[in-house]
């Protein structure tokens, strides 16, 4: 019976079950990957708002990475929320001696009520510690102008540029996530080393969930972790997201017809 492969997840809780490494698991869990972790931040929030954060010291975050490993044979590292600067370089640090294990990385910088989810500025640390050890980074439109020091991009094309910059601050390749952007369709751009472009394209659909970045950074890995190459992980990785949020209209259209038979 072959091995269920196990993906190792950098990540914060979140106590309202929505996103964080509850959203992790459960992603991994569906496409059968199983997960070891290691907490970076404890969170105490509900759906519509972050109350408290409690950053991790970063000693003990090395530790949980250092008994993960002893643990299990790590296929991917999926790092979400990091919150800090020296956490970052203790990763980091830590990593460059795993050179071969492949590392997707969220760069997880605000909640989706908009409730900032670091301390201090990080950008220097992620571009100069981390960005260069890391197979795929999955920005949104508002981490992709953080991380690049530039105004968050308008349109496709400013958004592809921006890209193609963190491509030459470091990055193996980019994911540059269009979710947030406007059209009738959802498309992402996977933006290669040799800066060629590779798009992914969804209709539009009229939901808002919590988790999605998670969700689809989390699937990206598992998919990698299940033998797929970074095109298919990242392919597949959307049509689950995408699955997702049409089941969730669905839900809701549901919910809204029971809703006006029962008045």
């Amino acid at each position: 019976m072959a091995l269920v492969p196990v993906i190792l997840v950098i990540a914060a809780t979140d106590s309202s079950g929505g996103a964080g490494i509850a959203s992790d698991i459960k992603t991994a869990s569906f496409l059968n990957v199983s997960t070891a972790l290691a907490v970076t931040a404890m969170t105490a929030q509900t759906h519509e708002k972050v109350l408290k954060i409690r950053l991790v010291p970063s000693q003990f975050v090395v530790e949980q990475l250092a008994t993960a490993l002893k643990a299990n044979s790590i296929r991917v590292v999926k790092i979400g929320m990091t919150g800090r600067k020296d956490i970052i370089k203790s990763i980091s640090i830590f990593f460059k001696n795993y050179p071969d294990l492949p590392i997707i990385f969220d760069p997880v910088l605000a909640a989706s009520s908009g409730k900032r989810l670091f301390h201090g500025s990080i950008r220097a640390s992620i571009l100069h510690n981390l960005l260069p050890l890391v197979k795929l980074i999955t920005p949104n439109l508002a981490e992709l102008a953080y991380l690049t020091g530039c105004e968050e991009a308008k349109n496709r094309e400013q958004a592809i540029k921006q890209g193609e910059a963190l491509i030459r601050l470091g990055a193996s390749s980019v994911l540059v996530k269009g979710g947030h952007a406007k059209g009738a369709w959802a498309t992402d751009y996977l933006v290669l080393n040799d800066l060629t472009r590779v798009s992914f394209s969804h209709k539009r659909l009229n939901a808002s969930m919590r988790g999605t970045g998670c969700i689809l950074s989390t699937a990206i890995s598992a998919n990698l972790a299940l033998g797929f190459s970074l095109y298919e992980s990242v392919g597949r990785a959307k049509q689950h997201l995408f699955e997702i949020l049409q089941r969730k209209v669905k839900d809701e259209v549901s919910s809204l017809m029971l809703g006006r038979l029962e008045l």
